[in-house]
């Protein structure tokens, strides 16, 4: 049974009823630059070539080919990437080549095609912009992260900082109190040393005074014993 489908589809498909067209005129149906369905046609002619009849410059495309290349035209409007326009052909060419559809209306099948094209999408740019909102949460993170790590070493720098201001500050009343006893003790010992001296001095006096009171007194006595004669 499915032979037999597939002679009736071959039947429509070369039919002598079946209307053809060039690549100048497909061009023109989708409003580019026949260059541009030329090039096309080389990129994708492992889809293309089985809607072909005829060769060299006879060569003519059925409304299959008029199909392939609308949906190519569609998601070349998208931008869409070659490798994404080669997997859909992949997986829905044969569906577009054996649609026995009106060829100068998109048929249903087609609509699909194109609708489940819309859906995958619209998915893949849902998938995009969670992707984008989650690559924003990750670097709002980072960054608040980074934030604080930068906050815990000002702070753990503020401290270190505190701190050593503390020590400089301990240090210098040590040094300081540290002169001021040397002071106090080079006054001491000035003022001992002062005070020897004048000990010194004092006893020095008072040895003289009493050398001298001796010497009077000897002095006396001789002459008490030099004038009582």
């Amino acid at each position: 049974m499915n032979e037999s489908v597939n002679e009736e589809r071959e039947k429509d498909r070369h039919g002598s009823h079946q209307r053809t067209y060039s690549l100048a005129q497909i061009a023109i149906k989708l409003d580019r630059p026949a260059s541009t369905v030329r090039t096309w046609k080389d990129q994708y002619n492992e889809y293309v070539e089985s809607t072909s009849i005829g060769k060299g410059r006879n060569k003519r495309y059925t409304g299959d080919a008029v199909r392939i290349f609308s949906l190519i035209n569609e998601m070349k409007d998208r931008n869409e990437p070659h490798e994404l326009i080669q997997q859909t052909l992949a997986q829905n060419v044969e569906q577009i080549v054996y649609t026995p559809d009106d060829e100068d209306r998109p048929p249903a099948l087609m609509n699909e095609i194109l609708d489940s094209y819309r859906n995958i999408v619209e998915v893949m740019k849902s998938q995009e912009d969670r992707i984008k909102e989650l690559e924003s949460y990750i670097k709002e993170s980072n960054e608040q992260a980074k934030q604080r790590e930068i906050e815990r070493e000002q702070r753990a720098t503020g401290t270190m900082n505190n701190l050593s201001q503390k020590l400089e500050q301990q240090q210098k009343y040590i040094d300081e109190s540290l002169t001021k006893r040397d002071e106090m003790l080079m006054e001491s010992l000035r003022l001992s040393q002062e005070a020897k001296r004048e000990v010194a001095a004092a006893e020095e006096n008072r040895l003289e005074e009493i050398k001298e009171l001796h010497e009077q007194h000897a002095n006396k006595g001789f002459l008490a014993r030099l004038f009582g004669k």
